[in-house]
């Protein structure tokens, strides 16, 4: 994984050159942190639910767009003191991101 990927998964925001494929789930992720820092911890909370489904279902369970909306995630889990949720969402993050950076070691190789 370089920097370059981990700048790009950073930019969730839609652009014009999305499809139907991309722009649902960048939607919900700008909706999701909007409520967020409102403090509209519930709908925040069902905005990342339903981000995270089409995400997976677009991008793949090892990804690291997915990854980013899962932190995103646990902070709000966080803030409503959901700390099991919380650990659960980074720990996955985390697996991915490793699985991430092991698989990009091995094709330098």
């Amino acid at each position: 994984m370089n920097i370059d990927s981990f700048s790009k998964a950073m930019k969730t925001k839609p652009e014009d050159r999305d499809t139907e494929r991309t722009l649902g789930w960048k939607v919900l992720v700008e909706s999701a942190k909007t409520c967020h820092k409102k403090g509209d911890f519930e709908n925040a909370a069902k905005m990342f639910e339903q981000a995270l489904t089409m995400a997976e279902l677009r991008l793949g369970a090892k990804h690291i767009v997915l990854a980013h909306i899962l932190m995103q995630y646990s902070e709000v889990c966080e803030e409503t003191k959901d700390f099991e949720k919380a650990r659960a969402l980074s720990s996955r993050a985390r697996v991915i991101l490793g699985q991430l950076a092991s698989d990009s070691e091995g094709s330098v190789s």
